[in-house]
């Protein structure tokens, strides 16, 4: 199956279809499961399964590492997966790849931190954490195919600046060029990140998940298995957070998910990345992957044994992030029913507008 007939079943909801919304209490966050009505046997693992049987290593190479599988079995490493470094630079992957059993492959990485020096032949360990959505942006899009590293770089120091402020808003701090200090950060300064990846549901047969701010999809992932869903969904919430988890304040406002209207935004997101394009198209012996682009989308697909394993999509947003401040400015939504929630302590109530931002309106108790 190719992707783009994977992904018109999803739209159809035939083999894989759409499972019921879910939101974080207090939060713009939603998250659409994807479950599967499929059953079979996945010929591979994730990094994170194996990692004590992959050893990867530095070249000495700010662009490539050394990645050795003794696990006998066939790893997927993923674009952004962030890799910690014993005594060098951390890295993370530009591409996607997969690694066949006891062999060894020189794979593209980029650096995630422009102060640390290269030690070459050092040895790195794969994090709990992929890099931020807008960094996949930039590592899968062939908008910065010749400036990617400078512009990694760039993104980081961006993302630093707003997860930073999140943990000390009031105080004047230089937020360090690593991309791994930023998001312990975002960790630290949004405590309702972990809190939601602890209660977020997990369906038996789920394989991946739509994930919205608001009304608004920042992107979707799904994998050929639930068994690489449960090992990858974590990373998948942290990947999406910041914007998972914008605030609403549920003391004032009644929220409610409109499941039909959320499950047909994903259809159209959806559609949109059929109609992309596929670009620097990699085929190996063993597998082929891909990258799936339009002016509004960039993902990317691996295909092993005939069969798609992964898919990643993400809305393009480049030009609407890396704001210094982590101040969210609310919007009214369509897939939000909204209604008054009086409170007897308070002297007034709000209510949302029919326009494009939230007004307040204010009504004195008699």
């Amino acid at each position: 199956m190719e992707v783009h007939d994977l992904l018109d079943d999803l739209v159809n909801e035939s083999t894989v279809y759409f499972g019921d919304p879910w939101r974080y209490k207090n939060t713009e966050g939603i998250i659409l499961p994807i479950i599967t009505r499929a059953s079979w046997e996945r010929n591979y693992v994730l990094l994170s399964e194996a990692q004590d049987q992959v050893k990867i290593t530095d070249t000495g190479s700010i662009s490539k590492l050394d990645v050795e599988n003794s696990s006998g079995k066939n790893v997927l490493v993923r674009t952004g997966e962030v890799l910690k470094g014993s005594s060098t630079q951390p890295r993370t992957f530009q591409r996607s790849a997969v690694i066949a059993p006891n062999k060894k492959e020189t794979v593209e990485v980029k650096c995630i931190q422009a102060s640390h020096p290269i030690t070459p032949s050092s040895s790195f360990r794969a994090t709990s954490w992929i890099a931020p959505k807008e960094l996949n942006e930039v590592l899968l899009s062939n908008s910065y195919s010749h400036h990617r590293q400078s512009v990694v770089w760039q993104c980081i120091n961006s993302i630093s600046t707003t997860y930073y402020a999140l943990t000390s808003p009031h105080l004047t701090i230089r937020p360090s060029d690593s991309l791994i200090d930023a998001q312990k950060a975002l960790e630290s300064g949004r405590k309702v990140l972990s809190e939601m990846i602890s209660h977020v549901p997990i369906h038996s047969k789920q394989v991946g998940a739509v994930f919205f701010k608001g009304d608004k999809v920042l992107g979707m992932e799904m994998f050929d298995s639930p068994d690489s869903w449960n090992a990858a969904y974590e990373a998948a919430i942290k990947k999406y957070g910041y914007n998972l988890t914008s605030p609403i304040d549920e003391s004032v406002l009644d929220v409610k998910v409109r499941a039909d209207m959320v499950k047909e935004k994903a259809k159209e997101f959806i559609r949109k990345v059929i109609q992309s394009g596929v670009h620097d198209k990699v085929t190996t012996e063993l597998y082929e992957s891909g990258i799936l682009e339009s002016n509004e989308i960039v993902g990317e697909y691996v295909k092993l044994d005939d069969r798609v394993i992964y898919v990643v999509a993400l809305a393009k947003e480049m030009k609407d992030t890396f704001k210094a401040s982590p101040t969210i400015t609310p919007r009214t939504h369509d897939i939000f029913d909204t209604t008054e929630f009086p409170r007897a302590d308070r002297p007034f109530t709000y209510t949302w507008s029919s326009s494009n931002d939230l007004s307040w309106s204010l009504s004195l108790h008699d």
